[in-house]
């Protein structure tokens, strides 16, 4: 009877012991298990941290490359027009010596032929030179400006062209009968100037306000 009683007993123990080192041993192991998803979760959100950091820092490279690209951009048309504005106040300038010189030319008004020859080479060479610089002025325009921009200059430069070669061709009237055009044209290629540089301009005529009393 001891004996068996004592053997229950054992085999109670047994069991107890098994159960509580199981327990144990299950809850050692889920906690375990639980700090390595947790330390997983933690290597990723840093690695995904990571990936978001360089992305950003990619994408904030981009931009300012981006922007600094589009200013100098800016700064290279912005020279540009404003080069253009001088070459058409050159030009227009160089047409009208053009046409004085000639007007003396055909009226006899240089007598000496050595001094006409050399005249009319001086001014016909600095016109051609200042049409050349007007030429590489508008590739530049047709290469950063808009289409707008680009039409104004490019019938600027035919109507020049065309009334230089009538003036040197003997016509006294092509410089005046050309007024009207003439202005119209070079009005054109300055509002598509101050219009690209971003100035408003109404060409419309503003009444004259009434003087006060």
């Amino acid at each position: 009877m001891i004996a068996t009683m004592g053997i229950t007993l054992a085999v109670a123990v047994a069991s107890f012991l098994s159960g509580g080192v199981g327990a144990y041993l299950g809850s050692y192991l889920r906690k375990k298990g639980e700090n390595l998803a947790t330390h997983e979760d933690i290597d990723q959100l840093v690695d995904q941290v990571r990936a978001v950091t360089t992305a950003t820092k990619q994408i904030e490279t981009k931009i300012s490359s981006d922007l600094w690209d589009r200013q100098k951009q800016w700064e290279l048309k912005r020279e540009i027009l404003f080069d253009a504005a001088k070459q058409l106040a050159k030009v227009d300038n160089k047409l009208l010596s053009l046409n004085t010189f000639w007007q003396h030319r055909s009226q006899g008004q240089i007598e000496d032929e050595g001094s006409r020859v050399q005249l009319e080479h001086t001014y016909v060479t600095e016109w051609q030179d200042c049409m050349q610089s007007f030429d590489e002025t508008e590739s530049l325009i047709w290469a950063t400006c808009s289409r707008q921009t680009m039409q104004a200059f490019a019938a600027l430069g035919d109507l020049l062209r065309q009334i230089a070669k009538q003036i040197v061709n003997g016509d006294l009237e092509a410089y005046a009968k050309s007024k009207v055009q003439r202005l119209q044209t070079f009005s054109s290629a300055r509002v598509s100037i101050r219009l690209e540089l971003g100035i408003n301009f109404d060409p419309t005529p503003q009444p004259k306000k009434p003087l006060e009393d």
